[in-house]
């Protein structure tokens, strides 16, 4: 297998090119996710929804003939929703769906050995009308 930046840059095409996750986005929000791989502190926010990955952390493994790593990439995923009483559904379901979308397809297909969404988190409408989740996905990935 190749860079991670390979499977970054596949779990970006991933997400981009679900239609159910698309769909999701124009119909409740009017617009069509934007997703980007950047460093979280420096990046300025200009579109919503957004979907941003970072990829914070690795875990190095050294085998015979192999290098492994689990990698965290951290998916940083917000919208703006006015009404407050369709925030909750929203924020789940948008959750529900970057998850079918990383799992729909064989690891294989984004050049890992192994995808697991692991943690997820939000702000709990914080900052209405704007909402966000952080979801953490480890990657097994073998170069």
């Amino acid at each position: 297998m190749g860079s991670f930046n390979d499977v970054l840059d596949l779990i970006k095409t991933t997400l981009e090119g679900n239609t159910a996750l698309q769909t999701f986005c124009t119909t409740n929000f009017k617009a069509s996710l934007t997703v980007q791989r950047v460093f979280k502190r420096r990046t300025e926010i200009s579109a919503f929804p957004v979907l941003l990955i970072t990829r914070p952390e690795v875990k190095k493994m050294f085998l015979v003939g192999a290098r492994d790593g689990i990698h965290t990439a951290r998916l940083y995923c917000g919208f703006q929703q006015p009404d407050k009483e369709k925030a909750q559904d929203n924020i789940v379901e948008f959750e529900e769906l970057i998850d079918d979308a990383l799992s729909a397809p064989e690891p294989e297909t984004l050049s890992a050995m192994n995808i697991k969404p692991t943690i997820s988190i939000n702000d709990e409408g914080m900052y209405h009308p704007h909402y966000f989740i952080v979801m953490d996905v480890e990657v097994h990935h073998r170069r």
